[in-house]
Protein backbone atom coordinates (compact mmCIF):
# COMPACT_ATOMS: atom_id res chain seq x y z
CA UNK A 1 0.00 0.00 0.00
CA UNK A 2 1.07 3.21 -0.12
CA UNK A 3 2.88 4.98 2.72
CA UNK A 4 0.83 8.15 2.25
CA UNK A 5 -2.90 8.63 1.96
CA UNK A 6 -2.16 11.53 -0.28
CA UNK A 7 -0.80 9.26 -3.10
CA UNK A 8 -3.57 6.78 -3.22
CA UNK A 9 -5.31 7.46 -6.71
CA UNK A 10 -9.14 8.29 -6.95
CA UNK A 11 -9.90 7.26 -10.04
CA UNK A 12 -13.46 8.99 -11.92
CA UNK A 13 -15.22 7.97 -14.49
CA UNK A 14 -14.68 9.99 -17.55
CA UNK A 15 -18.26 11.27 -17.63
CA UNK A 16 -17.97 13.84 -15.12
CA UNK A 17 -14.80 15.28 -16.45
CA UNK A 18 -15.09 18.68 -15.55
CA UNK A 19 -17.69 20.97 -18.14
CA UNK A 20 -15.60 24.27 -17.82
CA UNK A 21 -12.51 22.40 -19.18
CA UNK A 22 -14.29 20.50 -21.58
CA UNK A 23 -16.45 23.80 -22.82
CA UNK A 24 -13.25 25.62 -23.65
CA UNK A 25 -11.62 23.04 -26.06
CA UNK A 26 -12.81 22.09 -29.58
CA UNK A 27 -10.68 19.38 -31.45
CA UNK A 28 -8.10 20.92 -34.21
CA UNK A 29 -9.20 19.36 -37.75
CA UNK A 30 -7.63 16.44 -38.74
CA UNK A 31 -5.55 15.85 -35.28
CA UNK A 32 -6.52 14.69 -31.55
CA UNK A 33 -5.16 18.46 -30.08
CA UNK A 34 -7.38 20.38 -28.22
CA UNK A 35 -7.01 23.83 -29.22
CA UNK A 36 -8.47 26.48 -26.30
CA UNK A 37 -10.15 29.41 -26.91
CA UNK A 38 -8.20 32.74 -26.48
CA UNK A 39 -8.93 32.95 -22.44
CA UNK A 40 -5.33 32.77 -20.91
CA UNK A 41 -6.21 31.99 -17.63
CA UNK A 42 -7.35 28.49 -19.33
CA UNK A 43 -4.01 28.08 -19.62
CA UNK A 44 -2.84 28.47 -16.14
CA UNK A 45 -6.13 26.39 -15.41
CA UNK A 46 -4.14 23.52 -16.89
CA UNK A 47 -1.45 23.52 -14.80
CA UNK A 48 -3.74 22.36 -11.81
CA UNK A 49 -7.24 20.97 -13.47
CA UNK A 50 -7.33 17.26 -13.93
CA UNK A 51 -6.75 16.49 -17.57
CA UNK A 52 -8.36 13.16 -19.42
CA UNK A 53 -5.20 11.10 -19.84
CA UNK A 54 -5.42 7.61 -20.93
CA UNK A 55 -9.24 7.48 -21.18
CA UNK A 56 -9.15 8.22 -17.44
CA UNK A 57 -9.97 11.48 -14.83
CA UNK A 58 -8.19 11.28 -11.97
CA UNK A 59 -6.67 13.29 -9.35
CA UNK A 60 -3.23 11.90 -10.16
CA UNK A 61 -3.44 13.66 -13.37
CA UNK A 62 -2.13 17.29 -12.88
CA UNK A 63 0.77 18.90 -13.92
CA UNK A 64 1.24 19.65 -10.51
CA UNK A 65 1.13 15.89 -8.85
CA UNK A 66 3.01 14.58 -12.24
CA UNK A 67 5.59 17.61 -11.50
CA UNK A 68 6.46 16.48 -8.34
CA UNK A 69 6.59 13.21 -8.80
CA UNK A 70 9.85 13.50 -11.87
CA UNK A 71 11.65 15.88 -9.53
CA UNK A 72 11.01 16.29 -5.61
CA UNK A 73 10.05 12.67 -5.28
CA UNK A 74 13.19 11.44 -6.91
CA UNK A 75 15.32 13.78 -4.66
CA UNK A 76 17.15 13.27 -0.95
CA UNK A 77 13.86 15.17 0.56
CA UNK A 78 12.20 12.45 0.85
CA UNK A 79 13.24 9.19 2.46
CA UNK A 80 10.96 6.02 2.01
CA UNK A 81 10.88 3.00 4.79
CA UNK A 82 9.55 0.74 2.75
CA UNK A 83 8.46 -0.41 -0.87
CA UNK A 84 5.23 0.54 -2.30
CA UNK A 85 3.25 -0.77 -5.13
CA UNK A 86 1.85 2.86 -5.67
CA UNK A 87 2.57 4.50 -9.25
CA UNK A 88 4.31 7.08 -7.55
CA UNK A 89 7.19 4.01 -6.67
CA UNK A 90 8.26 4.05 -10.18
CA UNK A 91 9.36 7.48 -10.13
CA UNK A 92 10.81 7.36 -7.05
CA UNK A 93 13.21 4.36 -8.07
CA UNK A 94 14.26 6.26 -11.19
CA UNK A 95 12.08 3.50 -13.22
CA UNK A 96 10.72 6.09 -16.04
CA UNK A 97 10.35 4.78 -19.25
CA UNK A 98 8.67 6.48 -22.31
CA UNK A 99 5.47 4.40 -21.10
CA UNK A 100 5.55 5.61 -17.49
CA UNK A 101 2.60 7.45 -16.50
CA UNK A 102 4.28 10.54 -15.18
CA UNK A 103 6.63 11.29 -17.65
CA UNK A 104 4.15 10.59 -20.28
CA UNK A 105 1.25 12.73 -18.65
CA UNK A 106 4.02 15.59 -17.91
CA UNK A 107 5.19 15.84 -21.47
CA UNK A 108 1.70 15.52 -22.90
CA UNK A 109 -0.04 18.25 -20.70
CA UNK A 110 3.04 20.28 -21.47
CA UNK A 111 2.38 20.21 -25.20
CA UNK A 112 -1.29 20.93 -24.39
CA UNK A 113 -0.36 24.05 -22.26
CA UNK A 114 2.09 25.31 -25.01
CA UNK A 115 -0.59 24.47 -27.66
CA UNK A 116 -2.95 26.79 -25.61
CA UNK A 117 -0.50 29.48 -25.13
CA UNK A 118 -0.01 30.06 -29.27
CA UNK A 119 -3.09 29.98 -30.07
CA UNK A 120 -3.54 32.89 -27.26
CA UNK A 121 -0.39 34.52 -28.75
CA UNK A 122 -1.20 34.56 -32.02
CA UNK A 123 -5.18 35.37 -31.12
CA UNK A 124 -4.12 38.79 -29.17
CA UNK A 125 -3.18 41.72 -30.15
CA UNK A 126 -0.83 44.33 -28.82
CA UNK A 127 -3.36 47.64 -29.07
CA UNK A 128 -4.42 47.73 -25.25
CA UNK A 129 -2.42 47.52 -21.76
CA UNK A 130 -4.48 44.63 -21.16
CA UNK A 131 -3.98 42.46 -24.54
CA UNK A 132 -0.23 43.00 -23.92
CA UNK A 133 -0.12 41.82 -20.09
CA UNK A 134 -2.27 38.76 -21.32
CA UNK A 135 0.13 38.23 -24.48
CA UNK A 136 3.10 38.98 -22.17
CA UNK A 137 1.64 36.29 -19.84
CA UNK A 138 1.31 33.69 -22.54
CA UNK A 139 5.14 34.07 -23.45
CA UNK A 140 6.01 33.73 -20.33
CA UNK A 141 4.42 30.70 -19.89
CA UNK A 142 5.06 28.98 -23.06
CA UNK A 143 9.26 29.55 -22.29
CA UNK A 144 8.23 27.79 -18.43
CA UNK A 145 6.76 24.51 -20.45
CA UNK A 146 9.51 24.59 -23.12
CA UNK A 147 12.04 24.97 -20.24
CA UNK A 148 9.94 22.16 -18.30
CA UNK A 149 10.49 19.79 -21.29
CA UNK A 150 14.03 20.04 -21.45
CA UNK A 151 14.51 19.97 -17.82
CA UNK A 152 13.21 16.53 -17.91
CA UNK A 153 13.81 15.05 -21.22
CA UNK A 154 17.18 16.73 -22.62
CA UNK A 155 20.64 16.58 -21.47
CA UNK A 156 21.78 20.02 -19.33
CA UNK A 157 22.36 22.50 -21.01
CA UNK A 158 26.37 23.78 -21.90
CA UNK A 159 27.81 26.44 -24.22
CA UNK A 160 30.02 25.24 -26.91
CA UNK A 161 29.03 21.76 -28.57
CA UNK A 162 26.59 21.00 -25.48
CA UNK A 163 24.23 23.23 -27.32
CA UNK A 164 23.97 20.85 -30.37
CA UNK A 165 22.96 17.96 -28.02
CA UNK A 166 18.96 17.03 -29.09
CA UNK A 167 16.45 18.95 -26.85
CA UNK A 168 12.81 18.94 -27.18
CA UNK A 169 10.42 19.66 -30.18
CA UNK A 170 9.66 23.09 -30.25
CA UNK A 171 5.95 24.50 -30.99
CA UNK A 172 6.10 28.01 -31.55
CA UNK A 173 2.94 28.28 -33.52
CA UNK A 174 -0.77 26.54 -34.07
CA UNK A 175 0.04 24.67 -37.44
CA UNK A 176 0.02 20.77 -36.84
CA UNK A 177 3.32 18.96 -38.17
CA UNK A 178 2.13 15.15 -38.10
CA UNK A 179 6.13 14.48 -37.95
CA UNK A 180 7.53 17.19 -35.90
CA UNK A 181 11.56 16.90 -35.25
CA UNK A 182 13.57 17.32 -32.05
CA UNK A 183 14.93 21.16 -31.85
CA UNK A 184 19.08 20.54 -30.44
CA UNK A 185 19.35 22.30 -26.65
CA UNK A 186 20.48 25.53 -28.18
CA UNK A 187 17.89 26.32 -30.35
CA UNK A 188 15.50 25.43 -27.54
CA UNK A 189 17.16 27.51 -25.33
CA UNK A 190 17.45 30.52 -27.84
CA UNK A 191 13.08 30.11 -27.96
CA UNK A 192 12.59 29.98 -24.16
CA UNK A 193 15.33 33.39 -23.63
CA UNK A 194 13.07 35.69 -26.92
CA UNK A 195 9.97 34.26 -25.33
CA UNK A 196 11.00 35.64 -21.77
CA UNK A 197 12.63 38.92 -23.44
CA UNK A 198 9.00 38.96 -25.40
CA UNK A 199 7.25 38.38 -21.60
CA UNK A 200 9.19 41.72 -20.53
CA UNK A 201 8.91 43.86 -23.54
CA UNK A 202 4.97 43.42 -23.62
CA UNK A 203 4.11 43.41 -19.68
CA UNK A 204 6.63 46.25 -19.31
CA UNK A 205 4.97 48.64 -17.09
Amino acid sequence: SAPCAMLTPKVRPTAKAKPALTALCTPAAGSSIFVLSVRPSSTYSMMKDMVEFRGVISDQNTFVRRYFMMSEIKSDNICFSNTSTDAFWTSATYMDDENSSDAAYLWLICYKAIYAANANISGLAEDTAQNRQLKGENHFLRAFFHFTLCDFFAKPYTLGAGAANPGVILRIGTDYDPNPVRATLGECYDAIEQDLLDAIRLMDP
